[in-house]
């Protein structure tokens, strides 16, 4: 998932999920987290607000369920509560078989997944100093 909004405008939230996915609405409506975003989905991304758009992002790449799922600052545009309601999405059950990798500047978002490997690098590249914090 990238840092950047990448729904396309002209799309429903559902249509950007299935368009990418190839699942049909019946397959991920029932996921647990598609509670999140029941109340605007049907709404083309371009009626939502930037937080909205984020979560059905975070959706879209959880019940894809990849093998890697990167996720690129994937907490933008999202308040504390907000967050807190998608970070039981990232770890456990709905995790199992993912190898998950996350960039974010606030490391106080890795406290919450406890199965992360957290690291820190210097921020040059080519990349010359990462240390292991957990």
């Amino acid at each position: 998932m990238l840092q950047e909004d990448s729904l396309f405008p002209w799309l429903t939230g559902t249509e950007n999920i299935s368009v990418l996915t190839r699942l049909e609405p019946k397959r991920f409506k029932n996921h647990p987290m598609y509670a999140l975003i029941a109340d605007f989905v049907n709404q083309k991304a371009c009626q939502m607000s930037y937080g909205q758009r984020r979560l059905v992002e975070l959706f879209r790449a959880i019940v894809f369920r990849p093998r890697f799922l990167y996720l690129d600052e994937p907490f933008n545009f999202l308040d504390e509560k907000r967050i807190g309601l998608v970070l039981p999405f990232l770890q456990g059950e709905f995790m199992e078989g993912i190898n998950l990798t996350m960039s974010n500047h606030h490391h106080d978002d890795f406290a919450f997944i406890e199965s992360a490997n957290v690291y820190q690098f210097d921020g040059l590249f080519p990349v010359s100093n990462i240390v292991r914090l957990r």
